[in-house]
């Protein structure tokens, strides 16, 4: 009997001692505040949940992850101005450059997140591999020691590591976002933290036409004011202001409805756009 305990032990510290030296790429237990949720939307753009902590303000959630107040704003609408509290969740983009998808042996585990994902109705092991992570599909199977393909919806996913020490600005790239791109400039971006547009009418986008020539002091086009008339013209990111005549009507063919006036290149100068779009509120 104690011969028999005593082979059963001895298998035991066998099977433990192979599977940790056939191993090296995967996490024993993923601890809760140290794994990560990676979310993805259909143009496979990556973020996850961060949660506020004690002490923590905005600026500097903003700072650790390399992203610009405005940036932040635009991926949490629900912010009001700058009242957070711990416990609220934050959506922060993740770019896929801050993806470690391997770790070298000697690398210590805890200056990194384990990156999770879970399985969705129509993923494969192929696409989650190749398509999402840009990695080995036998990878993804040994690093969750996975013997098929086969895989389960709502199935958690090892895929990765991130730094703890956060993520770098130019890591992000949000040009080739196009989720990005156009909505930037709209008030989703902006409006929660700029202050109060108590008065104004409109909030939108300001499309710089270098062709309209200014008559008189500043022109623009608008879809409903009245000819002829004068609206205010307001940049809340520097504060400048502008009174302008209206000349005419934006062409629905040329601009989409978040454009909701058309200047002269003047009249951009005078309210500090940079570029040939910016946001801008409006008082008829």
């Amino acid at each position: 009997m104690q011969n028999l305990e005593k082979l059963l032990i001895f298998i035991g510290l066998l099977v433990t001692g192979f599977s940790s030296a056939t191993t090296t790429d995967t996490i024993p237990s993923l601890i809760p505040q140290d794994t990560v949720f990676i979310n993805v939307t259909d143009n496979n753009n990556f973020s996850f949940e961060h949660t506020i902590k004690k002490s923590e303000t905005l600026y500097s959630i903003s700072q650790h992850y390399g992203l610009s107040m405005g940036d932040l704003y635009f991926f949490n609408p629900q912010i009001v101005s700058n009242l957070i509290a711990p416990g609220q969740q934050l959506n922060i983009p993740l770019p896929k450059k801050s993806i470690l998808r391997f770790q070298s042996k000697g690398v210590n585990r805890d200056a990194y997140y384990a990156l999770c994902y879970k399985v969705r109705k129509g993923d494969t092991a192929f696409n989650i591999a190749r398509t999402r992570f840009k990695m080995p599909v036998d990878t993804l199977l040994e690093r969750n020691s996975i013997i098929t393909h086969n895989l389960d919806i709502g199935q958690i996913l090892h895929v990765g590591y991130l730094k703890k020490t956060g993520i770098p600005a130019s890591h992000h790239n949000f040009k080739t976002n196009p989720e990005w791109t156009e909505e930037r400039l709209k008030e989703m971006a902006y409006k929660k933290g700029t202050g109060d547009r108590k008065g104004f009418n409109e909030a939108g986008a300001a499309y710089c036409k270098k062709e309209l020539k200014d008559r008189a002091g500043h022109s623009v086009l608008h879809r409903t004011a009245k000819l002829r008339s004068y609206i205010t013209i307001k940049n809340p990111m520097n504060g400048k202001t502008v009174r302008a005549k209206v000349l005419g009507r934006i062409p629905k063919s040329v601009h989409t409805k978040d454009v909701i006036v058309v200047v002269s290149r003047q009249t951009a100068r005078a309210l500090g756009g940079k570029d040939s779009r910016f946001y801008v509120w409006v008082k008829k």
